[in-house]
């Protein structure tokens, strides 16, 4: 075709609705391809299992689809080394690849054996992250690449056998990983019991992304917000979708639920109804599932769940000054809401300001269940008490550790983690024995730098 290829841009902003559906199709050309390659070595190779790796939380392929099209679930992992809580991150990518499994086993099929971002791997570090795999519910742990190229554009690129040979610091580490992974034969298919779960959406994914709105709203900062004080809590979290069976969890988390179908609505009320605990974070019950809103008031169909109605978004540029019999006196930023309450109690207000006395943490009693609203972005302190307290009530056990310390139970194996690179200690409750070591460890315990623990 001829003319000028500006004149069939939109003239102003790209319509919403138009673009949701544009990123719907391309995750499905996506899956097109992954069904063709798939059948083709269904053909030739049947007695092979297929897979296609992750990467992560990746926005252009809805994962919960491609993961239905697969044998088990793979997953790429290059952490950002630059990070000093990138372990955080690798827990949830690991959380994820468990969920997207089913709560079954998955592969850690790629990941670096000498460092990523062009940061080098510290020493020990490589078995710290690939036991924390093992700990989330991977059945293995493998690496790219076997022997570092000699040319091409990725000849920098990590390898287990790097350019110095198998006698060298990165080698002599893979193979003492070998030597951990063969004493851990009864983790092997083994589950990673969990009593909370945390929503996550694709769809809500991509329209939550889009352009126009009150303010630009980040998911993986807002799946960040409610996880980390999880993971300092020491409570494993299984990722799900709205559409998933909610009942066999504690609680439920969804830390931006954007976009919202009336089915999955009604999935969530009745959860709560019949005794769930749901926690809810803000601009949620918004739109439907073609980026429409819902008029007369948010949340819209939670309405009446969450006890409150809210009649305008109010973005923040300046920290808000909150105060709490709960949780004490702590900061928030980024959002508020105009809103009120009708059954639900407020938790926390903003106690200076123009917004003084507006909500910012409301609690609903609704059937024989508990729905919170979280109407802003809290310091961590107090969302980690809020979950704390979220969790004791809903009697889901934390376990709060040393800095950097994380504590994962897989199976009948409990693994002890320091993600620090400086040693620390921790109390084991018990006599237990290590496998990896072969102690026997009990009351206060060592953990090395960047060591690991595994306790029958």
């Amino acid at each position: 075709m001829g003319g000028d290829p500006a004149a069939a841009r939109a003239p102003y902003l790209r319509n919403p609705t138009q673009v949701l559906d544009f990123k719907r199709f391309c995750s499905e050309s996506l899956l097109q391809c992954l069904r063709a390659e798939r059948e083709i070595l269904r053909t030739f190779t049947p007695f092979v299992p297929i897979t296609s790796n992750f990467m992560g939380l990746f926005a252009p392929l809805d994962y919960w689809q491609a993961a239905a099209e697969q044998d088990f679930v793979s997953h790429d992992w290059y952490p950002d080394l630059t990070d000093p809580t990138a372990h955080v991150q690798t827990a949830m990518s690991y959380d994820l690849m468990r969920g997207l499994a089913g709560r079954k086993p998955w592969f850690l099929m790629e990941q670096s054996a000498t460092g990523s971002h062009g940061v080098r791997r510290p020493p020990g570090h490589l078995r710290t992250q690939s036991l924390q795999a093992i700990a989330r519910g991977s059945d293995a742990v493998c690496f790219f690449q076997w022997r570092a190229s000699r040319a091409g554009a990725e000849k920098f690129h990590s390898g287990m056998v790097p350019h110095r040979g198998p006698h060298s610091r990165v080698f002599r580490e893979v193979a003492a990983l070998g030597r951990d992974l063969a004493e851990l034969p009864d983790v092997v298919g083994a589950p990673v019991p969990a009593e909370v779960a945390i929503l996550m959406d694709w769809d809500n994914w991509w329209a939550v992304s889009g352009a126009h709105l009150p303010a630009e709203l980040d998911l993986l900062a807002r799946l960040r917000d409610f996880y980390e004080p999880l993971w300092q809590l020491g409570v494993v979290a299984d990722f799900v979708r709205p559409s998933d069976d909610l009942s066999k969890y504690r609680i439920v988390l969804a830390p931006n639920l954007y976009l919202l179908t009336a089915s999955d609505a009604d999935r969530i009320t009745s959860y709560v109804d019949e005794g769930g605990t749901f926690l809810m974070g803000f601009f949620s019950g918004v739109v439907d599932e073609h980026d429409h809103v819902r008029v007369g008031g948010y949340p819209a169909l939670l309405t009446d769940l969450m006890g409150l109605r809210i009649d305008e978004f109010l973005p923040q540029r300046d920290p808000l000054i909150c105060t709490s019999e709960l949780l004490g006196d702590f900061t928030a930023d980024f959002w508020a809401d105009e809103l009120r309450a009708t059954t639900a109690e407020a938790v926390a207000t903003v106690s200076e300001g123009e917004l003084a006395g507006t909500p910012v943490m409301l609690r609903n009693r609704f059937g024989e269940g508990t729905a919170w609203y979280v109407a802003t972005k809290p310091e961590p302190a107090a969302m980690r008490a809020l979950l704390a307290h979220v969790a004791v009530q809903a009697g889901v056990t934390a376990s709060p550790q040393p800095e950097g310390v994380e504590v994962v139970r897989r199976g009948d194996l409990l693994f002890m983690i320091n993600h620090r690179p400086e040693p620390t200690e921790v109390v084991v409750d018990g006599m237990h024995t290590d496998l990896l070591s072969g102690e026997k460890v009990s009351g206060v315990t060592d953990l090395p730098r960047y060591g690991v623990r595994v306790l029958r």
